[in-house]
């Protein structure tokens, strides 16, 4: 009889010791994926403020006059790009008019629409990146980036036009 309690007792401490392990393992792969996914985010995603698609219109009736940066932030094309971008808003002390939105975490895949007939670009075909210069609330400008390689000075300029940005001489 003292054998079949220590059978179960047995079973029982194995079950425990099983499902533990099981957590552990689960959760020490989800923390390795995190660590992962934040190591492929480029540096101007780790570098600008965040906006998630779900607060993009909160935000931007808080924020009337911003600059928003669309694009993806695990797009290795556009490294070398965006760190010439983080140089000048850093040399230009741009920070807190810049905004991003990481195209890679769209849940709504009607966003785009949504987006576009609310700001009123409707028949802009638009491609990530992109900046959109606002004001008041509204679209001021658009720089779309396209298949063209841009360049920084395109950037500059198109901040300078719309008053964003001072021209140094």
């Amino acid at each position: 009889m003292g054998t079949i309690k220590n059978n179960k007792l047995n079973y029982a401490l194995f079950t425990i010791i099983a499902v533990a392990s099981f957590m552990l393992v689960f959760n020490l792969s989800e923390a390795y994926k995190n660590v992962v996914a934040e190591q492929d985010k480029s540096e101007i995603s780790k570098f600008l403020m965040n906006v998630k698609e779900a607060e993009v219109d909160e935000f931007l009736r808080e924020n009337g006059d911003v600059v928003l940066y669309l694009a993806s932030a695990s797009d290795k094309e556009m490294l070398e790009f965006e760190d010439e971008m983080i140089e000048m808003i850093k040399n230009n002390d741009l920070v807190n008019n810049f905004v991003m939105l990481d195209t890679d975490k769209f849940v709504n895949d009607d966003f785009y629409n949504n987006f576009s007939s609310e700001y009123g670009f409707v028949d802009i075909v638009l491609t990530y990146p992109n900046l959109i210069v606002f004001e008041n609330h509204e679209i001021k400008d658009i720089l779309i980036f396209g298949d063209e390689q841009i360049e920084i000075d395109d950037v500059e300029t198109f901040l300078i036009n719309n008053e964003v940005m001072i021209k140094n001489d």
